[in-house]
């Protein structure tokens, strides 16, 4: 062995004790600075955030059941609006609070726009008949539901929903309001989402943040980030900071939106706005944008998570220990699916409509009731759709079950004199002999005794109104029907020249106008409308005294 090699191996053990040495006293230091134990301390619960997809389907329960739903829709195009929403019949405390979110978003949106809502009808084949709650909106990507919504140019607004619990006396419906621009450079510049509750059966209304304790928050957040993060492609987890203030105040807006899945999990809405540092996996400005296991989703650099993703999906059995009692009985609901329990529906002609928020038109039919007359009130139920019936006396007595029949499915009864005259041909006596009779003719038969008046030939003037004693209904639109015109006419004037307001004249002792029907429903339907009574337009009685021909 030569002196050198003898020399290293005595070094060695030194810089081995040296080593040894120095870290000891770095484990020493460290354990000088390390803090005591929190031995109360637990891992967070995972929230367990199985996907950002909805295609599990939304709807839990269905609205099958002795209650069929009313289903609405309304739009305008200056200020662009379009709107649809579902009202359960019996629940009056739940339904209002929907209808006053569409009436005040479409209000505050014509305000800022500065104009004024008012009902409209759209043009023929504007498939408006589609109404009420779409399943697969709530994950449909804004921009595609504003594109949606009719307007071709400039700011619009589209409120959609989707049923998400129908099932026993559990109710629930997520409403969905998107506002932005369309045409040349479409852009979204709102997109919110609000969840209503409702116990059918003890009318208990709730919201989205009534499903899941507040407890729940902070494991939700911290699961979002992490699973947004490996959804974007990130390859590594990291510790998750508290939310900011901003952050809490934008996810206090998503559990407005939780609502249960048909697997018993939850379904929770990432608002927009929700941006996070974690949630930054692209490594830079000047980096690629990551591509996800998709293959398709980027992230750019300082985009919104909720760009990305409309919401997440938590497991069942990590969404348990989340719920409140409320949400314990929602799941319970959608796992065991049952026809919906719901109040009484009214009958079309007795419903609370108002015509200020939708475009209403009146049907009238003149000179019955006949034979035919049944095969019309058929129609009329088959598409829940209501009338006014102006009736001449000697066809009630003629056939007084008919004139029942009409009064029992809702629909207004209206007098059309006795014989038929023109009345300013008439002396004031013979006017009132005219009225009297068909009043009472009426009120024997089906123990109502009408309030609206119509003039054969509309023929009235100041002193026919004064003998009368009721409000003369006229009309806008005449179908000219007793000519007898080609069925598509009398479907083209029956179904597309009505305005918002307008009240059609037609008859029902003709079997080309009753086969015309059908078609004439759904063609006002199409463009929007909600068939309605002369009442239910003009929101109660008109004044006796004076002339209508419509309720513009």
């Amino acid at each position: 062995m030569t002196d050198a090699t003898r020399q290293g191996s005595k070094r060695r053990p030194v810089r081995r004790l040296l080593g040894v040495a120095m870290l000891g006293v770095a484990t020493f230091a460290l354990a000088a600075c390390t803090p005591a134990p929190d031995l109360a301390w637990q891992p967070p619960v995972r929230a367990a955030v199985t996907s950002f997809d909805e295609t599990t389907g939304d709807v839990a329960g269905a609205e099958a059941g002795a209650t069929p739903l009313d289903h609405y829709r309304i739009r305008d195009s200056a200020p662009a609006v379009d709107a649809r929403w579902t009202e359960v019949p019996g629940q009056t405390d739940l339904n209002t609070r929907i209808r006053l979110l569409v009436i005040d978003t479409v209000g505050a949106f014509a305000s800022r726009l500065g104009t004024v809502y008012e009902p409209e009808a759209a043009a023929a084949g504007a498939g408006l008949g589609n109404r009420g709650c779409e399943a697969g909106s709530s994950s449909t990507p804004a921009a595609e539901v504003l594109a949606q919504g009719g307007a071709t140019e400039g700011e619009a607004l589209v409120i959609t929903c989707e049923i998400v619990v129908a099932s026993g006396s559990e109710f629930g419906e997520r409403v969905r309001v998107v506002e932005g621009t369309v045409g040349a450079t479409p852009a979204v510049t709102r997109d919110e989402s609000f969840v209503f509750f409702a116990d059918t059966a003890t009318a208990q209304q709730a919201g989205g943040a009534d499903v899941i304790t507040a407890d729940a928050a902070l494991s939700i957040w911290n699961e979002l980030v992490l699973a947004a993060r490996r959804e974007l492609g990130a390859l590594w987890d990291t510790q998750v900071a508290p939310p900011s203030e901003t952050n809490a105040a934008v996810l206090a807006q998503g559990f407005a939106d939780v609502t249960p899945t048909p697997d018993g999990g939850l379904r929770i809405g990432i608002p927009a706005g929700l941006l996070t540092p974690e949630m930054d996996v692209s490594g830079g400005a000047d980096a690629a944008p990551p591509i996800s296991p998709d293959g398709e989703t980027t992230l750019v650099v300082g985009e919104p998570i909720s760009h990305r993703f409309p919401s997440i999906h938590i497991a069942a059995d990590a969404a348990a220990p989340m719920l409140t009692d409320l949400g314990r009985e929602l799941v319970a609901a959608s796992a065991t699916p049952q026809p919906l329990l719901a109040g009484e529906r009214p009958l079309a002609g007795e419903r609370d409509v108002n015509c200020e928020l939708f475009a209403c038109v009146a049907l009238t039919f003149d000179d019955g009731p006949a034979p035919i007359t049944e095969t019309l009130l058929g129609q009329l139920r088959e598409q829940d759709a209501t009338a006014t019936f102006f009736l001449v006396g000697p066809n009630v007595q003629r056939y007084p079950e008919i004139a029942r029949q009409i009064d029992d499915d809702g629909h207004q009864l209206g007098n059309h004199s006795w014989s038929h005259p023109q009345f300013t041909t008439l002396d004031d006596k013979k006017i009132e002999e005219e009225v009297k009779k068909t009043n009472d003719a009426i009120l024997a038969a089906t123990g109502e005794r009408p309030s609206v008046f119509r003039p054969p030939y509309g023929d009235v003037d100041a002193r026919v109104l004064t003998k009368v004693g009721m409000p003369s209904i006229l009309w806008d639109i005449d179908t000219l029907d007793w000519e007898g015109p080609p069925h598509e006419t009398i479907v083209d004037r029956g179904a597309n020249e009505a305005e918002a307001g307008s009240i059609i004249l037609m008859h029902d002792i003709h079997d080309s106008t009753v086969g015309a029907v059908p078609e004439i429903l759904t063609g006002l339907h199409d463009r929007g409308f909600v068939l309605v009574t002369i009442d239910q337009i003009f929101g109660g009685v008109p004044a006796a005294g004076n002339s209508y021909t419509s309720a513009r």
